[in-house]
């Protein structure tokens, strides 16, 4: 089996480490300077306190739903199988969260509700 140098496994954490901690840096100084304080916890918590643009929002809901089973193991499957009903699966999956995303987001987020429930 291959083993890497001491030096060059170093430097891989080493720079982990630093994009890690950078990202979170930046992160927490976009959000300082961009977004306001609400006077509801659940506010804050579910919808950045209003602070946030529905295309934002939009973006997290769709970056959510990536995971390892979609990159990984639903390739593995199809590759498997060469049955491509799991990619079209996947993409109406992305189709009905683009028309979530993008009809209902907003109205959701216009009419001041933080959470699924508060909608109903």
């Amino acid at each position: 089996p291959f083993s890497a140098p001491m030096s060059m496994v170093a430097g891989q954490i080493a720079t982990f480490l630093v994009w890690t901690i950078g990202v979170a840096v930046l992160t927490w100084l976009i959000c300082k300077r961009t977004m306001t304080k609400s006077s509801s916890a659940s506010e804050e918590y579910f919808s950045g306190g209003h602070a946030l643009s529905w295309y934002v929002v939009a973006g997290s809901l769709m970056l959510t739903n990536l995971s390892t089973e979609q990159l990984v193991g639903l390739n593995g499957a199809i590759f498997k199988d060469g049955c491509l009903a799991g990619t079209a699966w996947e993409t109406f999956a992305a189709l009905a969260m683009c028309v979530t995303a993008s009809v209902f987001l907003p109205r959701y987020m216009k009419c001041g509700f933080a959470t699924t429930t508060g909608f109903l």
